[in-house]
């Protein structure tokens, strides 16, 4: 029996983009600083929250802090 996720071994690689992980990184970044900046712009610097950012870049919490580690982090990398 087969794990669901496994594809089967007659599966068709799907055609088109497949970005590889130092790209998927790079996205990942670009997507949490813009939900940053959004964030920021909206309300302000004390009320952004790690978890706000991260649920609205469509990224892991823990994803979010591995590339930054506390907010004053991020709010340099936004406004660098």
């Amino acid at each position: 029996r087969r794990c669901k996720r496994m594809p089967d071994a007659k599966t068709k690689p799907q055609a088109g983009f497949t970005p590889s992980r130092r790209e998927k990184t790079l996205l990942r970044r670009e997507a949490v600083l813009d939900a940053a900046e959004t964030i920021f712009a909206k309300r302000g610097y004390d009320s952004l929250t790690m978890t706000d950012v991260a649920a609205l870049a469509g990224c892991a919490i823990g994803s979010l802090y591995l590339d930054y580690p506390s907010k004053p982090a991020l709010a340099r990398a936004v406004y660098a």
